[in-house]
């Protein structure tokens, strides 16, 4: 029972340590509730509330406070024993009441009741995690929380609902255990957390979290309580029964990840994508988005400053500026993250007001970073937070792979709407976000450096996509900072800087130099002088160097006054070539020499006396510590 509540809270990537404690505590409360009343059924019910209450906590401080899952249940592992001792006075309480020990002690034919309530648990555990519009949330938050948070998904309420159901069912182990024993123990359920965390590993599910079976824990619980029955039945020592429990959780997480090892053999190409298919796309009427003045302050900083520019349905519109002039806030105050502090956001003639995404319907942000699950399949990325459902409430697959198909043929894209998203493109992948915008009901796209990672035919392939979409009546914002993308695929280009506008043009009477010069403020000749530098020594050079995983082998050097551009698609082992040379991963093969001294790799204090600074690539993960002020 214990282990299918922890498969579901490790799912959602969260981990309780506190259900042993938990079930002691909650076998406590029953007890005192027999002792004082002689009801079974108030006894009952403070073994399942008690065991709730526990939960909501654990649930509280993890969704709420943003504590971390295994600091907040190690906190309450020890304050459920300590309540379980200090209520008790460290002794046990008999219970001799039929009633609130026959699901621990009595059969019903051949089977102990105790099987048959773990049955029925198996089998609802199992509807609710396969064919529940939450068991869908539970594997959304696991996988990716922040774009279940986008999608509307209420992430904190399904993380605390967790821990709730999961301190819940600690109070039903509790009224099982107290039939086996025939009393209530504080010291009952010692080491229960982890013979549950290791039986949910065992069955495939991933601390990782998004991924996880029910059955494979089932199977997983049976297989360790045979094998440690069995050692024990025939006086194994217990030290050898960790080992032998330590090397199955060893080889379920090798099995759990064949890729590791498949990668290593595997060969052949990627398979060529059909063409697309001529189908008819549907209009999505005559719309229009204009902003007026727009204008958004921060402490210290004006992001924005009398914005104002319009969108019509069909037209797609580019947005360029440098770095820093005003984008991101640009597109929260149009998508309803941020509220602006002047000015106004008028759609179809009528001034708005968002006050959180949710208001802003038909308005959708394709961007650069995915906000898309890869551990679910693309069918259940297009209606993650808007889930079909039956006239009981009960998740409807048959209608969400029937309309999945039908908007991927109305967009004629072919792409598998069984197959989980981590298995696509990156192409692909953003063509399933844009998907999901349209089965939406969107009518006004951002699009926000849709190309950053896409090769020349998924390149070709969006442009394909954002001609269907204007066929629609859609309007785009296109927002790049390459010059050719915005000339051959917006109508009209708006130029910001320093978070005001500048103005705009019509891109077939206008030039590349005319907008790049009002993005920066001053005459194209002046933006990257030629400045003659001298060639020197050697600085870097690496020989066949190798990550041990997706590099197998790079060679390059560079010298002194020189600048080296390193080209490739994503995955193609730039990033781990600079992470090698910086001293951020082991070298499992080859040289690196900095200034004609050898370097082993691996040591990043090594590379940056040598005077190497590395700048990641995505900033957000590996760049800033963003509890830490500037």
């Amino acid at each position: 029972l214990i282990s299918f509540a922890m498969t579901a809270v490790i799912i959602a990537r969260g981990i309780d340590i506190s259900v042993g404690s938990n079930l002691a505590c909650s076998g406590i409360a029953a007890g005192l509730a027999y002792t004082a009343t002689g009801s079974a059924s108030l006894s009952l019910l403070a073994a399942i509330g008690g065991g709730a209450a526990i939960g909501l906590l654990n649930g509280t401080l993890i969704g709420f406070a943003g504590i971390s899952p295994f600091i907040a249940t190690l906190a309450t592992m020890a304050f459920a024993r300590g309540l379980a001792l200090s209520l008790s006075g460290a002794s046990s309480i008999a219970i001799a009441d039929p009633v609130l020990l026959f699901a621990g002690r009595e059969t019903i034919g051949l089977l102990p009741v105790s099987v048959i309530i773990a049955a029925i648990c198996l089998g609802l555990w199992w509807f609710v995690l396969n064919r529940t519009v939450y068991g869908r949330w539970i594997y959304a938050v696991g996988g990716n929380a922040g774009a279940a948070r986008a999608s509307l998904v209420p992430v904190d309420l399904v993380r605390i609902s967790v821990y709730l159901i999961a301190g819940a069912t600690a109070g039903l182990g509790a009224i099982l255990t107290i039939g086996r024993l025939g009393s209530a123990q504080p010291l009952a359920g010692t080491g229960l957390e982890f013979t549950a965390i290791t039986a949910a590993i065992i069955g495939g599910t991933k601390l990782s979290g998004g991924q996880g079976s029910i059955w494979g824990t089932a199977i997983g619980a049976l297989l360790l309580g045979v094998i440690n029955t069995g050692l024990s039945f025939l006086q194994v020592p217990q030290i050898l029964i960790y080992f032998v429990t330590a090397s199955l959780i060893l080889v379920a997480v090798l099995t759990s990840q064949p890729e590791s090892v498949a990668a290593l053999f595997k060969t052949g190409g990627r398979k060529s994508t059909p063409s697309p298919r001529n189908i008819a796309a549907t209009p999505v009427g005559k719309h229009s988005i204009a902003l007026r003045g727009l204008g958004k302050s921060f402490p210290g900083v004006k992001a924005l400053d009398g914005v104002s520019f319009a969108v019509s349905a069909g037209e797609v519109v580019g947005r360029a500026g440098e770095n820093g002039a005003g984008k991101s806030t640009l597109v929260k105050c149009i998508s309803g993250l941020h509220r602006p502090d002047e000015g106004e956001i008028m759609i179809d003639g009528n001034a708005v007001q968002f006050h959180s995404p949710s208001d802003a319907k038909g308005i959708s942000v394709i961007h650069q970073h995915f906000s898309l699950s890869p551990d679910l399949t693309v069918a259940e990325n297009l209606f993650i937070g808007r889930e079909p459902h039956t006239r009981l409430g009960f998740l409807d697959r048959a209608r969400m792979r029937r309309d999945a198909k039908s908007i991927m043929d109305e967009l004629s894209l072919d792409i598998d709407i069984g197959a989980e998203l981590r298995t696509l493109s990156v192409g692909h992948r953003q063509m399933v976000e844009i998907a999901r915008a349209v089965l939406s009901d969107a009518w006004f796209f951002i699009m926000d450096e849709p190309t950053s990672a896409l090769s020349n035919r998924e390149r070709d392939q969006l442009y394909d996509l954002i001609d269907r979409l204007r066929a629609r009546g859609a309007g785009i914002l296109y927002i790049s900072h390459k010059m050719e993308e915005i000339f051959s695929q917006c109508d009209r280009v708006v130029v910001l800087r320093d978070g005001r506008f500048i103005g705009e043009r019509q891109t077939r009477q206008t030039s590349e130099a005319e907008i790049v010069s009002m993005m920066v403020g001053r005459d194209v000749g002046d933006i990257f002088p030629y400045l003659e530098a001298q060639v020197g020594e050697t600085a870097i050079e690496i020989s066949n160097i190798s990550d041990g995983k997706l590099l197998k082998s790079a060679t390059l050097s560079v010298c002194r006054g020189e600048i080296v551009a390193l080209a490739g698609l994503m995955g193609s082992g730039r990033s781990e070539v600079l992470r090698l040379i910086a001293g951020l991963e082991t070298m499992h093969g080859g040289t690196l020499r900095i200034f004609g001294g050898q370097q082993t790799g691996g040591d990043t204090k090594a590379a940056n006396r040598a005077g190497i600074v590395y700048i990641p690539e995505d900033r957000h993960l590996e760049g800033f510590v963003g509890t830490m002020s500037i």
